[in-house]
């Protein structure tokens, strides 16, 4: 957890987790 917020109320981090995702998912294909 971030001291600043979780995933949900920091959209900042929440865009990053977003796109780290699409990647790991493109990695897979």
């Amino acid at each position: 957890m971030s001291p600043r917020g979780d995933s949900q109320t920091d959209p900042y981090r929440n865009k990053q987790l977003v796109a780290a995702y699409l990647k790991q998912a493109a990695l897979k294909l």
